[in-house]
């Protein structure tokens, strides 16, 4: 998918797709001058971070030690 695919389906804006992909935060390959990127990749990439998030807060609740 493009770009501008990619920002639809995240629901984020195209600038923010090619920000994130030039940093390497999202998985993608360019190719020339234009950015592409795998759905099946692009969900098992939203599958780990929606983990860890999760993760993340079940630390941060009442008597853990993070809070």
């Amino acid at each position: 998918m493009t770009a501008e695919e990619l920002a639809e389906y995240l629901s984020f804006s195209k600038n923010w797709v090619y920000r994130k992909a030039e940093a390497g935060e999202i998985p993608g390959v360019k190719l020339g001058n234009r950015w592409r990127f795998k759905k099946s990749v692009i969900d098992k990439w939203l599958e780990k971070r929606i983990a860890a998030e999760a993760k993340a807060e079940e630390g941060e609740g009442p008597g853990s030690e993070g809070g």
